[in-house]
């Protein structure tokens, strides 16, 4: 598996949106993926978290949370070995463990986070209670045990003392600036693998590497002499700085050459 990246965030941030808009993008690439929403109504934990949310009281409180964590358990188990896989994207995944009381809850988080796989693609979609609330109600589904301003309130509260090392993407905004957001967390992110731009031209290249470095060389095979290999190339100048970046150009994508 190429890429594992996981989209969180309060009731009403957009989750799916943005899932789907990534499943798209990398499915055009021709990469076989596979989404995740939970809780997920394909098995029994699934639809008793959701039968649970969708109900009140401290038991079914507990009840939602137990369940969902086995639902997302399941898709670990079921997907994140799965070598035909090439990007596993989840809707939702250990930020549930915020909803569990105070104290507790962060305990918690820490052991899943621990425990379970995390990635450097992780996202929280920040939304205000606010605006949470007015999509919610611009919904036509049943309404859940957290969608109300109190809930929601203390939801982002707790959020915030366990997401210090996701990606935060601000939910506020458009759908296509909160896309944009992530796709470029996403590209820059990928150190010594492909950028995820379509790049015909070297002065295309050029454009968007000034944005991050004015120490940097391209290379396209046409620049190669033989069958000497990028690595070889570099490796015979004698006057590039050590901390110079490498790229090159292959197929209209853009590597970053570790030497």
């Amino acid at each position: 598996m190429d890429k594992f990246i996981v989209i969180d965030g309060l009731d009403g941030a957009g989750k799916d949106t943005q899932v789907k808009l990534l499943a798209e993008m990398y499915e055009k690439q021709g990469k076989n993926v596979v989404v995740r929403s939970h809780p997920s109504m394909d098995n029994k934990y699934g639809i008793k978290s959701k039968e649970a949310l969708l109900k009140t009281g401290k038991i079914n409180h507990l009840k939602a949370t137990v369940y969902f964590g086995l639902d997302a358990i399941r898709s670990i188990r079921k997907y994140y070995n799965n070598d035909n896989i090439d990007v596993l994207i989840f809707s939702r995944y250990i930020m549930s463990v915020v909803y569990l009381p105070n104290v507790i809850n962060i305990i918690i988080y820490k052991f899943v986070s621990f425990v379970l796989p995390t990635s450097d693609y992780m996202f929280f979609l920040d939304v205000s209670p606010e605006e949470s609330l007015k999509r919610i109600d611009n919904r036509s589904e049943e309404t859940e045990m957290f969608e109300n301003m109190e809930e929601l309130e203390k939801a982002r509260i707790k959020s915030k003392k366990v997401t210090y090392d996701w990606n935060i993407i601000d939910a506020d905004n458009s759908i296509a600036k909160v896309n944009n957001e992530i796709k470029e967390k996403l590209n820059i992110k990928y150190g010594n693998k492909v950028y995820n731009y379509d790049f015909s031209y070297k002065e295309d290249v050029i454009e968007y590497l000034k944005r991050y470095s004015d120490d940097y060389i391209i290379l396209t095979r046409l620049d190669l002499p033989g069958n000497i290999s990028y690595k070889e190339y570099i490796l015979s100048k004698k006057n590039i700085p050590v901390k110079t970046y490498l790229y090159s150009i292959i197929e209209e994508k853009l590597y970053e050459i570790n030497i």
